[in-house]
């Protein structure tokens, strides 16, 4: 039980908080939840969204991986309360011509955005946004108040 329901990740076992349904001499390497309802998701929002945290606290990753079907030009994609830290992110993609995704994002609380590697950041406050070629892998740099 502590394995499945501790906080952070740690090397050789699956994710915190899903359960395990594989293991190997190492140890619970399974990633996989009851019928799917926690690894989907998670998929999900790591890969076509590209949020995924970082070792360092003060980063996350967010780079639009948005499929071929799903980049088309004049379409916009949400996804609410995406948890970070103490803090909880809104963040849309908007599809715009020759393969572009503008993406915007609003914190919840005090986590701020003050740069960006792989993208020209604008920041007012909660609120920022960027605008990269899909595909992009963007590193946020954040601050707390």
């Amino acid at each position: 039980y502590a394995s499945t329901d501790r906080r952070a990740p740690t090397e050789g076992l699956g994710w915190p908080g899903v359960s395990c349904e594989m293991w190997a001499l190492k140890g619970a390497l399974g990633g996989e939840g009851y019928g799917w309802g926690a690894t989907l998701p998670a998929h999900i929002l790591r890969t076509v969204v590209g949020f995924r945290e970082t070792a360092d606290a003060t980063h996350c990753e967010l780079s639009p991986n948005l499929p071929d079907a799903l980049a088309v030009a004049g379409r916009g994609y949400t996804v609410r309360n995406l948890r970070f830290a103490n803090d909880r992110l809104d963040v849309r993609f908007d599809v715009l011509a020759g393969g572009r995704v503008r993406v915007s994002g609003e914190w919840a609380a005090g986590t701020r955005c003050v740069a960006a590697e792989g993208a020209t950041l604008e920041a007012a406050g909660r609120r920022f946004r960027f605008t990269v070629p899909n595909h992009t892998s963007v590193r946020l740099r954040l601050a707390t108040a």
